[in-house]
């Protein structure tokens, strides 16, 4: 049994058994959404410290982020964004470039939007549309993104008086 497996069946039991069906149905959603999202990477680590969440065969790429890279923090429009580093690895050349992804967190909610490419420094590269479960390297990855965004912020929220 994967690690992934048993927290699922333990949140789920716990949500189960919860006082508040209503807010536990949709607690479950998320749950279960962010964890099929590690899921699916799970067993596609790179190595300890990142984890792939898309690759293209044709142009021969791998995505990945760093693990506990994450960042809360405002755009230069005072939008709130889900910062992370990520990683494109080329098969063909070993070449391996650094970026920062963010998606903003009005688009996590849309579930559409941009995922946005700047360089390490913090300087815009591109941004790529994505929709959730389109099926491209924006949208894997903007999904990853929104769900480790929304596990921020639920931990964060625990955090107060």
């Amino acid at each position: 049994m994967t690690w992934w497996y048993v927290r699922l069946k333990i949140m789920l039991s716990r949500l189960i058994n919860g006082k508040n069906k209503t807010k536990g149905a949709m607690e479950m959603k998320r749950i279960i959404g962010g964890l099929l999202v590690v899921a699916a990477c799970s067993s596609a680590m790179a190595d300890d410290n990142w984890v792939v969440t898309g690759a293209s065969e044709e142009r021969g790429t791998e995505f990945s982020i760093k693990k506990e890279s994450g960042l809360i923090t405002k755009n230069k429009a005072g939008d709130d964004i889900f910062v992370v580093v990520g990683r494109v690895t080329y098969k063909k050349t070993t070449k391996i470039d650094l970026e920062k992804w963010y998606v903003k967190y009005s688009d996590c909610i849309n579930k559409q939007g941009q995922l946005v490419t700047l360089s390490l420094g913090g300087d815009y590269l591109y941004e790529n549309d994505f929709v959730f479960n389109a099926g491209s390297i924006a949208s894997a990855n903007a999904e990853f993104i929104c769900a480790a965004y929304e596990y921020a912020l639920t931990e964060m929220n625990k955090k107060g008086i």
